[in-house]
C-alpha cells in the first residue's frame, strides 16, 4: 500500500524536526513528455539545417578570399567570439575554409577562401 503524502510529511517532521523545508514531487503526464521530446527534436533538426545552409552560403561567398569581418557580416552574426567559435574555427579545422596566410593564422590581414 502506498504511503500518502500527508503521512510522509508528518513522518519527516517528527523524525527531522530541525528541517525547515520539504520536497514536493509533481509527476509529469506522459503525453507532455512525448510532446516536449518531439518539439526538442524538431528544433535541433532545424538548427542543424540552418547551420548547414549557412555553411554552404559561406563556402559560396568565400570563392574569393574574404576577411573574417566580411564573412561575419555576410552571415549576420554580430558577436565576434561566437562567430569564431561556432562557425569559423570548425570550418577551418575541417578544411572547408583555407587561410590565405597559412603561416600566419592570427594575421590582421588574414583572409579565408575555399577551392
Amino acid at each position: 500500500m502506498a504511503t500518502q503524502p500527508e503521512q510522509i510529511l508528518e513522518n519527516q517532521l517528527v523524525t527531522q524536526p530541525h528541517r525547515r523545508h520539504f520536497i514536493v514531487e509533481i509527476p509529469i503526464h506522459s503525453e507532455f513528455l512525448k510532446q516536449a521530446t518531439v518539439q526538442a527534436t524538431v528544433q535541433a533538426t532545424m538548427q542543424d539545417k540552418n547551420n548547414n545552409i549557412s555553411k554552404l552560403n559561406i563556402l559560396e561567398f568565400c570563392k574569393h578570399a574574404r576577411t573574417r569581418q566580411e564573412i561575419q557580416d555576410y552571415v549576420g552574426i554580430k558577436n565576434r567570439g561566437h562567430f569564431i567559435k561556432t562557425i569559423l574555427n570548425p570550418m577551418t579545422e575541417k578544411g572547408l575554409l583555407l587561410l590565405l596566410y597559412s603561416d600566419k593564422p592570427n594575421s590582421p590581414k588574414q583572409k579565408y577562401y575555399c577551392k
